[in-house]
This record gives structure tokens, C-alpha cells and sequence, in this order.
């Protein structure tokens, strides 16, 4: 079954699963995040990402770097 992600700032995109969530970084690397508190910090992190629609596409990549660049360190 081919997953279907939903595109972030910054060349992240994210895939809501049956079970968890997946976020995908620009270099196609995965990460996997478990139902409860670990799926629920990052899409709290997503839905503060996807409200600095308003601000400058540079501006938004740093941001989600930042948010979301450690993931994958």
C-alpha cells in the first residue's frame, strides 16, 4: 500500500498511519512515531508549522528545520 504524505516547509512531509505517524526529512530518510505522547508532541509540532503560512517559504524551511531537523541527527 503506497503511503500518502502531506507536504511540509522545508522538504518534510508527514504520513498519518492506521497506527502512528511517520515524518519523512528532504533526504527521504524516515522516522516513526508510536501512538500516544510521542505522536501527539509531533503533530502539535505539524499544526504550529503549518500556521506560519503567512511568513516568508525561507522563513518557514528554517522553522521546520529547527522543529524538526533533530528527528533525524
Amino acid at each position: 500500500m503506497e503511503r500518502k504524505y502531506q507536504e511540509l516547509a522545508g522538504g518534510y512531509s508527514y504520513c498519518k498511519l492506521r497506527v502512528g505517524l511517520t515524518v519523512r526529512n528532504p533526504q527521504g530518510r524516515e522516522v516513526y512515531f508510536q501512538p500516544g505522547d510521542c505522536e501527539f508532541a509531533i503533530l502539535e509540532t505539524i499544526a504550529a508549522l503549518e500556521e506560519y503560512a503567512d511568513i516568508s517559504a525561507d522563513r518557514q524551511n528554517v522553522m521546520a528545520d529547527i522543529a524538526l531537523g533533530d528527528y533525524f541527527s
